[in-house]
Parts: structure tokens; C-alpha cells; sequence
């Protein structure tokens, strides 16, 4: 039984990981070694770990936390683009890929269900499909005791097209901060990537210069209390927060990046400009080699827009130290 449940495990593995045609040709390639795909498919389908549009896995969440054991957590969300479909989903009956409608924020979960031709035909007519697909992810903060970091867990994802509201956005992460409280789950913040909407939503509830008459969040019985230091005349936040908030370091480094390698704009640092050309040099120089910084010209392509190892590079000590000469 053990045995069966580890092949069980790397085949499921395989299949998400790999896809279908990998899978496909490992196991025509192995007879007997791997399950059919019909299995597999019912072993998905009949775990909870399947996922319905705009559904909140609260109850699983706390399951997860259990096993975990652990209470603390930082909520993130983000959309990524999406081919434009429309797929039917016979285990809910609803139909996917149109844009979510939202109800304070909160998707309504199987709104796009019908059995009626003509109400199908008005929304192919009527509503666009949706460009982008949200995601809300968990990620549990362990003990000081623990030294390993637990896996994050996905909450939820639906499909959007990008109309939502700075509101929208602030309903949404309430509602997700109660659901998980009433689990025994503390959110202690939320962090997004470098969307205007995202940081209004930030500032309106951490009170930043700013405030929304119908959430009264530091009121809260678990807010906390920050020690200002009396010499901090810049440090605008109130004493009393109930959530933190963070914007996704990998936007902002990355944005950093595509900034310097730009040709039209300049970025500065302190009172002095920077730009790809100071890259150039060190590339090119003979002093130095590739042992020395790791930066190769693929680092600076500009067209490469998210190439994370290359901005891993171009903060890392060693560049930094050759850069000053």
C-alpha cells in the first residue's frame, strides 16, 4: 500500500509538473510503471484539493494550518495573463474564462451557470472573455523553532479583467482576514506587486495619509501596537495597525532593472545617473571577468523584461564593489 501511494504520488507529481505529453511518454515508454491518465484524473477529481473558480478554500486552509502547525500567515495576490476561452466545466456545471463578477469584492462563486442556450448566447455577445487570472495565495509563517519554510497554500483564482477597485481590493482582503480569524488563522499582511489600485488599497487601510469612513480597522481587537521612535518626524503611519503591507519585491527589482536598461528614461542614485552603459564597461573590460560578477550580455538584454537571475546579479556585492571603481 505504501508503495502504491509513493507511485501514486510521483505520477501526480509528473502530470502537473510535466503535462499530459510527458506524461504520456513516460509511461508508453515504461510499461506498467505509471498509472493511466483516466486514474489519475479521478484521483484529482475526487480530492479537495480541486479547485472551482472563485472558490475560497477557507476549510482546507485550516486544515493545512493544522497539519502544519502553525497560525500566523501573509496573504498575496497578483493576476497573470491568460489565453482568452471559454471552457465548461461539467463537475459544476458553470461555465469558465468569463470575467468574475464581484459582490464587495468577493467573487460569486458558479454566477456563470445555465442551462438555458439564449442566456449563454448573451453572454458570448455581451461580455468579454477574461484577459487576466487572479490569484490569492497563503503563505503560513513558521515558529521561531522551526527553521524550515512551510509550503504556501492557493486560496483561490478566478478570472479577471482588471476592472476591480481600489474598494474592491480593500472589501477583499477584510473578508479574507475574518474568514481566516474565525479559523484561528492571524493574516498579518498582505503584500501585491506595484498596481496604483493595490496601493490605495494599502493606504487607505494602514491609514497612510488617508482614511475609509466605513472601516474602522484599527479599532480591531487585534490590532497591534507600533513603537515610533521620537526622532522618526517622516514616519507617518498611526501607532495602531492591524495588518502590514509589503509590495512584491520581485516587481519592484525587476521594474528596477527594465529601468536602468532603458534607453529613454534615467534613473538616479542619489545625486548621481546610472544606465546600462556603466554595465557595458565592466563587461567589457579586461579587468574583470566572468568568474569576478557572474554579469554576462544576456543580463542586460532589455527585451527580457522578467530575467530575475539577472537582477540577482546586478544587486549583488561583488557588481556593486566594481562598479564604484
Amino acid at each position: 500500500m505504501e508503495l502504491y501511494n509513493s507511485i501514486k504520488n510521483f505520477a501526480l507529481s509528473l502530470y502537473i509538473l510535466g503535462g499530459k505529453l510527458t506524461y504520456e511518454f513516460l509511461r508508453l515508454n515504461l510499461p506498467g510503471s505509471l498509472p493511466h491518465l483516466s486514474l489519475l484524473n479521478s484521483l484529482i477529481s475526487s480530492s479537495d484539493s480541486r479547485i472551482s473558480e472563485g472558490e475560497f478554500k477557507f476549510d482546507q486552509l485550516q486544515k493545512h494550518f493544522d497539519s502544519l502547525n502553525v497560525q500566523y500567515a501573509f496573504g498575496s495576490e497578483d493576476c497573470t495573463g491568460i489565453v482568452k476561452r471559454i471552457k465548461y466545466d461539467s463537475t459544476t456545471n458553470t461555465f469558465t474564462g468569463f470575467p468574475s463578477l464581484l459582490d464587495r469584492g468577493v467573487p460569486i462563486k458558479s454566477y456563470y451557470q445555465t442551462d438555458s442556450f439564449d442566456a449563454l448566447k448573451s453572454w458570448f455577445n455581451s461580455i468579454d472573455k477574461a484577459s487576466l487570472l487572479n490569484i490569492h495565495m497563503i503563505q503560513p509563517v513558521q515558529s521561531t523553532d522551526n527553521s524550515s519554510i512551510p509550503s504556501p497554500y492557493l486560496l483561490s483564482a478566478y478570472g479577471t479583467d482588471n476592472t476591480a477597485t481600489a474598494n474592491d481590493i480593500l472589501q477583499r482582503w477584510w473578508y479574507i482576514f475574518n474568514q481566516s480569524l474565525q479559523r484561528n488563522i492571524r493574516i498579518i499582511g498582505f503584500s501585491t506587486d506595484t498596481d496604483p489600485k493595490y496601493l490605495r488599497a494599502m493606504r487607505l487601510m494602514s491609514d497612510f495619509l488617508g482614511a475609509h469612513p466605513h472601516f474602522q480597522v484599527h479599532q480591531h481587537p487585534q490590532t497591534f501596537q507600533i513603537k515610533i521612535r521620537s526622532h522618526w518626524s517622516w514616519f507617518y503611519l498611526c501607532e495602531q495597525q492591524l495588518l502590514l503591507f509589503f509590495q512584491d519585491s520581485t516587481h519592484l527589482v525587476t521594474k528596477w532593472r527594465n529601468r536602468l536598461l532603458s534607453t529613454t528614461a534615467e534613473l538616479c542614485l542619489g545625486n548621481q545617473s546610472i544606465s546600462i552603459n556603466h554595465l557595458h564597461d565592466i563587461i567589457e573590460n579586461d579587468t574583470y571577468s566572468k568568474l569576478d560578477d557572474g554579469l554576462t550580455k544576456s543580463d542586460i538584454n532589455p527585451k527580457d523584461r522578467q530575467n530575475f537571475s539577472s537582477c540577482l546579479k546586478l544587486t549583488s556585492n561583488d557588481l556593486m564593489i566594481y562598479s564604484t571603481f
